[in-house]
């Protein structure tokens, strides 16, 4: 197994929000199931990584209806679930081991929150020497922030990886390229 999917923090919180709902739910669990489905299909190793907080009121406090992975995913239950409490998903868990244990090189990425634990776990994972990476248009998302709206975050920090820290690519088997990186 030479390749893993890390699908990150795609927890219910960001599904069941009434403010600042995630940006494009529908749209980001169908393409992070494409990509789970395809990648899987090749090979792939899956792993679902989950956001804890030690804070009984926060949204990702572990036990929580809204810290569960989300129920449309396609997860199956030999998939690996690394739990964490950084930004970071290598940063005080066992992924990297886990990632070393199965050979892998490659590494795709989708979830949330693009500018947040995917952005610091993608650059992370080139630090740490995986550099063969992809990220998908379409399979990450964030909701709206105070100076940018959630479709600009996620435009911006696209055009940012791409090139450096990872490919970014319109589907498991298409890379984008140009004026195409926009949205």
């Amino acid at each position: 197994m030479s390749e893993a999917l890390l699908v990150i923090d795609l927890q219910e919180t960001f599904f069941d929000a009434q403010e600042n709902p995630i940006y494009n739910a529908g749209s980001l669990v169908r393409t992070a199931n494409n990509l789970i489905d395809d990648l899987r299909a090749r090979g792939a190793l899956i792993v679902f990584v989950q956001h804890d907080d030690a804070d009984p009121v926060d949204d990702f406090h572990p036990g929580k209806p809204s810290w569960e992975i989300h129920a449309g995913l396609h997860r199956q239950p030999e998939d690996p679930v690394v739990r964490k409490q950084h930004n970071d998903a290598f940063c005080e868990t066992n992924l990297h081991q886990l990632l070393q244990e199965k050979g892998v090189k490659t590494l795709h990425f989708a979830g949330a929150q693009t500018e947040l634990c995917m952005d610091t776990t993608i650059r992370c994972a080139y630090s740490q020497g995986y550099r063969d990476n992809y990220i998908y248009r379409g399979a990450h998302s964030t909701r709206n922030g105070p100076f940018m709206k959630a479709h600009q975050i996620i435009t911006y920090h696209q055009n940012l990886w791409d090139g450096r820290f990872a490919t970014l690519m319109a589907d498991a088997n298409t890379p984008i390229e140009g004026t195409d990186l926009f949205e």
